[in-house]
């Protein structure tokens, strides 16, 4: 009697109250990650469009000051087919260093004095390829975000860059979660997410290259039209999404 009600709360006994509490902590702690997850994934969703935007708009502005695109001069392919003396490849960036320096100004991007480096991964590996990027290679937003610039290709007259989201530097950084393509027409003037239906531009398959079942060095890379467009990332999660039929999990 005594002890009983001595050991009760609100009408429940203490053991009533302790087991519910038990219940209530094996739910959260198997929900909790799920709706961290949800919620980070929106957060990179949110960003890749304010990225998406800016770099747009700064791409604007440097045509307006420097000209259409097409016209910043040569446009020259990263790619040389030469090797050094010690059998390196001779790689040309000056046509993705103009890029960036022209739109530094409009994404309000600093560049640093340091080689960036980065361990990159696919999007289904937890290890990865440690890579140096040099400092007239990459810029720095206000908010942390990287924009990498990468190879040019002056028979087609495009070149890629990629923003990389600060949080991942100090572990691996993958395709499709941490980082995003998207390739420069330098000819029409316009900005291309990878992963995209234009096939013309050779931005990557997203049946393919976005897929946590297929096995790609690349994997991931074909997933920024995706996250664009459907404001999702349930690549992560189920295999048999695509354009015309399935555009989430659910």
């Amino acid at each position: 009697g005594g002890v009983t009600k001595f050991l009760s709360v609100g009408g429940f006994t203490l053991a009533e109250v302790l087991i519910t509490l038990g219940i209530i902590g094996v739910v959260a702690a198997m929900t909790l990650p799920v709706l961290i997850a949800n919620h980070r994934e929106k957060q990179k969703v949110t960003q890749l469009k304010k990225v998406y935007s800016v770099l747009q708009q700064a791409f604007l502005l440097a045509q307006s000051k420097h000209g259409e695109s097409k016209y910043w001069g040569e446009i020259t392919t990263t790619d040389t087919g030469e090797t050094d003396e010690n059998g390196n490849p001779i790689l040309d960036y000056s046509t993705s260093n103009k890029f960036l320096n022209y739109i530094a100004e409009g994404i309000k991007g600093k560049k640093s004095d340091v080689d960036l480096i980065l361990t990159i991964a696919p999007m289904n590996k937890n290890t990865g390829t440690k890579t140096t990027k040099p400092p007239e290679l990459y810029l720095t937003m206000p908010d942390g975000t990287l924009i990498l610039a990468g190879y040019s290709s002056g028979e087609f007259t495009t070149m890629d860059i990629a923003t990389v989201f600060p949080g991942c530097l100090k572990s691996v950084c993958k395709y499709g979660i941490d980082i995003f393509y998207f390739k420069v027409d330098l000819d029409k003037g316009k900005i291309v997410p990878f992963g995209g239906n234009d096939t013309t531009l050779n931005t990557g398959s997203f049946e393919k290259k976005c897929n946590m079942a297929i096995e790609n060095t690349q994997q991931g890379f074909g997933c920024t039209a995706w996250v664009l467009q459907n404001e999702n990332m349930d690549y992560l999660r189920c295999n048999d999404l695509n354009w015309n039929t399935k555009t989430s999990c659910k």
